[in-house]
């Protein structure tokens, strides 16, 4: 019986014995753990260039050298005719894929999402209520790759957004008219797209919808694994994936854009209580950091490395969120490298974390972690906009939206963009000053991806910039938003807005009552640790009470 042939996939060209030998001499001499695959089934097959881009290799289309090719674990490269051999992770339930090199691009399909994996599942994933890998039957007898040779400039933009996390098409329909609406506006600027996980909201029938709808960006799109990404039918960690991995590909991937490593990892691990309830927790599985340590092995330690994943590194205390153990090994693995970033999703807030000894860093300067808020906000709830979209405003005080984050060989600069405004930060207050009076005059500024060492100032009336104080407070237009959720004030899908959490980007200052009765500019203005300015106004009234006699 024959097999049908993936796109990828060509039987074209015949091996000889003695290529096989060469070819698992080099592989041997490249990557030690093959020793633990014996009895294992190998995959073969050349990575080649695309020059017509149909997807299957033609006559005259070329082999290409040292691309690296994985299978979860391991990973080897081609020899000088683009050909490789690597044995399957497992005899079922496994994935074999190219590792996506600098200036060449991966096929996408007709919806931007990248193809550059087998999938090797002999009898399928077993039947449940979201389907997953379709039987794939035996190994093929090559697997190719085609890849598409491309320009990549040294600074690139890449867009990133974390938790679409969309429950109905109602969902669906506010992620296309504010988040996807709102990234179209830059689409000529981005290179790449990333969302970091929980791309739908449990109901893994909307793929499809989700997929359809960020194509409009027209950016190759790939997506990182989260917790409400899993299939709960599974009744393990392995099987949790298979709906998501037969959209997407592998949940555990490696490629480089330009100057700059992109790793992203499921860290969200899926297990039974003693009930059969669904459980998760973060953490990472030994095939992952095998992986990482091999793919990091394979690239110098001067090169930019951006790790993504759905669940933090650490929590708001700064305690480890996927483990202790797995968080040190990743350290351990990161800390050489002196240009490194990672980013994650999955809290519906927008934080920043400095990981340093404590959390098992051991480089010169402290890791950055950039915890993303949502792009459905809070889980597409609160009050109505006019245009029905529901106002989902974060726990923190951050309007639902996306990153732009410029990528250099030793640098980045992070881009938030609320999804419906234009504005970088919120100003509350003051409301209408008695002039004289006893200072109710307190002002407060959201900036939406304020950091601790950011500078935050006001200035009345053109006057002296005068600084503002960080408070780690609960942000007044989110306990006002709380407030109307006690009245049923037109919520969206009797989702109400989550209560407010202490804000870690929230400034205040009082701008006092010596003022003359009428309107007053309140101006406010921003630097953040790249040196960018931005500037902000607002009015507010004085008034002058008439004194009772």
């Amino acid at each position: 019986m024959k097999t049908k042939m993936h796109p990828m996939h060509s039987s074209q060209g015949r091996w000889r014995g003695a290529d096989y030998v060469l070819l698992l001499l080099l592989s041997l001499c490249l990557l030690p753990s093959f020793a633990y695959a014996q009895g294992i089934e190998q995959v073969r097959g050349v990575v080649y260039r695309d020059d017509n881009r149909n997807k299957q290799r033609d006559e005259g289309e070329p082999g290409i050298a040292r691309v690296m090719v994985s299978n979860g674990r391991d990973i080897v490269r081609t020899d000088a005719q683009g050909r490789y051999q690597i044995p399957l992770a497992a005899a079922d339930d496994s994935m074999v894929f190219v590792i996506k090199p600098r200036d060449y691009a991966l096929p996408v399909d007709s919806e931007f999402i990248p193809r550059f994996w087998y999938q090797h599942d002999p009898d399928g994933s077993p039947s449940r209520r979201y389907a997953g890998a379709p039987a794939s039957g035996p190994v093929p007898d090559t697997v190719n790759f085609g890849l598409i040779a491309q320009q990549e400039p040294e600074r690139f933009t890449v867009a990133m957004l974390a938790d679409p996390q969309v429950t109905d098409e109602d969902e669906v329909d506010y992620y296309r008219r504010s988040v996807i609406n709102s990234l179209q506006a830059h689409k000529d600027d981005i290179a790449l797209g990333f969302s970091l996980g929980d791309i739908v909201n449990d109901n893994l029938d909307l793929y499809p919808n989700i997929i359809r709808e960020t194509a409009a960006v027209q950016v190759p799109w790939f997506n990182v694994f989260g917790n409400h990404d899993m299939n709960l039918d599974a009744t393990d960690d392995l099987g949790s994936d298979d709906t998501f991995e037969s959209f997407f590909g592998p949940t555990t991937y490696a490629l480089q854009y330009g100057p700059v490593h992109f790793i992203y990892f499921d860290d969200v691990v899926h297990w039974l209580d003693a009930q059969g309830d669904d459980r998760y927790h973060g953490g990472l599985r030994d095939d992952q950091l095998v992986f990482i340590a091999n793919y990091l092995n394979a690239i110098q330690k001067h090169e930019m490395v951006v790790l993504l994943m759905h669940i933090p590194l650490v929590d708001r205390e700064m305690g480890s969120a996927i483990g202790d153990e797995d968080l040190q090994r990743l350290m351990n693995l990161l800390s050489p490298f002196k240009n490194s970033v990672s980013i994650s999703g999955h809290v519906h807030m927008q934080q920043h974390f400095y990981l340093d000894q404590r959390n098992g860093w051991q480089g010169e300067q402290a890791h950055y972690h950039f915890n993303l808020g949502a792009a459905s906000g809070s889980w597409w709830s609160g009050q109505l906009d006019a245009d029905g979209i529901p106002l989902t405003t974060m726990r923190d005080g951050t309007p639902n939206g996306y990153a732009l984050i410029e990528f250099s060989a030793r640098d980045y600069r992070i881009n938030y963009h609320a999804a419906r405004s234009n504005e970088k930060l919120r100003i509350m207050g003051p409301g209408p000053v008695v002039k004289d009076s006893f200072p109710l005059s307190d002002v407060y500024v959201n900036v939406f991806n304020g950091e601790p060492n950011d500078v935050v100032e006001y200035q009345v009336d053109g006057g002296r910039w005068q600084p503002m104080q960080r408070r780690e407070e609960k942000d007044p237009f989110v306990l006002q938003q709380n407030l109307a959720r006690l009245f049923g004030l037109n919520q969206a899908n009797n989702h109400r807005l989550s209560h407010a959490l202490p804000s870690t980007h929230l400034w205040k200052a009082n701008v006092g009552t010596d003022y003359l009765p009428g309107s007053h500019q309140l101006r406010i203005r921003h630097t953040d640790r790249y040196g960018r300015v931005s500037e902000q106004s607002a009015q507010f009234d004085v008034i002058e009470l008439e004194p009772v006699h």
